[in-house]
């Protein structure tokens, strides 16, 4: 009996990460532990995810076994998946992503217009800054601002690539980097309205 196949006519292997779509359009997916057998075309695919096993139905009539999308990040590092809210880089408006392919994202703002083509590496999770962000961030102790108060200076939560943000940004002290970190908020704020009010 032929092994269950990908909609490409590619054979599932045994550790395979895969979905499968019903006639219906729902979706199940998980790692491929064990091929089942059933009546006719139809198997029972023994799946894998979320700490727990389960059967799943296969009947290559009705069913469609794909690969995964592969991940798209955004700017941020993070992944960019359906209904999240981003943020063009340089630009205001909250776009609701609505598809997401490894060339483009397909996103609308919050008027229903729709921007098609973005490119995932020019979004963001993260708004925009605004002058009252800045200015508020200014009255900041920096281990508020740097979200470090109660942990040790090991476990620096804005560390990033291995560096703390004195280190990161060359200056002497954490309370240095905050200043250093508003000027260039600032900076960045000021280029994105036309320079400074």
């Amino acid at each position: 009996m032929p092994r269950p196949r990908y909609e490409d006519a590619e054979p599932v292997q045994f550790g395979d990460d895969i979905e499968i779509y019903d006639r219906f359009g729902r979706l199940d997916k998980g790692i491929i532990q064990s091929f089942h057998p059933n009546k006719g075309p139809v198997w029972m695919l023994s799946l894998v995810g979320c700490n727990h096993e389960r059967l799943v139905r296969f009947d290559p009539e009705t069913c469609v076994i794909k690969h995964p999308a592969p991940e798209v990040l955004g700017a941020d590092g993070l992944p960019i998946v359906e209904g999240d809210v981003v943020y063009e880089l340089g630009r205001d408006d909250a776009l609701t992503v609505y598809e997401v392919n490894p060339q483009y994202i397909h996103a609308k703002k919050e008027s229903g217009a729709a921007w098609n083509n973005l490119t995932a590496k020019y979004l963001t999770h993260t708004p925009p800054d605004t002058q009252e962000r800045i200015d508020a961030d200014a009255d900041k102790y920096y281990g508020y601002y740097w979200g470090c108060t109660g942990v040790e200076c090991e476990r620096c939560p804005a560390m990033i690539d291995g560096k703390k943000p004195y280190e990161r940004l060359g200056a002497r002290s954490c309370e240095s980097a905050r200043i250093l970190d508003l000027l260039r908020r600032q900076r960045e704020l000021d280029a994105r309205k036309g320079g400074a009010e």
